[in-house]
């Protein structure tokens, strides 16, 4: 799954580098992404790091102590049937 960490502030990119530090995750090897990175635009830049299983309620601390916002996408991808109904 991918983690999404929005960096708008200089304090952004601390809390992300301690959240690693705690988390036991600092090996990784995140990526900075500007806005024009991405499909549709944060009014920011982000923080993009690939890992499989992460503490969900200590990242969302992290968080919420510097005011900034993060999102995972997963990688489950849905299912589609298609049948026929004659």
């Amino acid at each position: 799954m991918r983690l999404l960490w929005f960096v708008s502030e200089a304090g952004h990119r601390a809390a992300f580098e301690q959240w690693l530090d705690q988390a036991g995750l600092s090996h990784w090897q995140p990526v900075t992404r500007k806005p024009t990175d991405l499909c549709v635009e944060p009014s920011c830049d982000c923080i993009e790091l690939s890992v499989e299983a992460i503490d969900e309620g200590q990242l969302c601390e992290a968080a919420e102590v510097v005011k900034t916002d993060w999102l995972l996408v997963r990688d489950e991808r849905p299912r589609l049937a298609l049948f026929d109904m004659d």
